[in-house]
């Protein structure tokens, strides 16, 4: 079963969003990931098992 996500980026925080079947409404699913900065990027892994964050510090 696969499990469709929304992953939302704000600031320095990622967060996990799923669409509640029962309610029909969306939830945070988890704590939220935080990185030391507000710039990054990331990207899934082809089987969407793996999120890569890459972090780019401004100097």
């Amino acid at each position: 079963m696969k499990k469709k996500v929304i992953i939302k980026k704000f600031n320095s925080k990622i967060y996990f969003i799923l669409l509640d079947k029962s309610t029909k409404q969306f939830k945070v699913d988890s704590n939220p990931i935080e990185d030391s900065s507000s710039v990054f990027f990331g990207n899934l892994s082809k089987d969407r098992r793996f999120l890569v964050i890459l972090d780019y510090l401004l100097m």
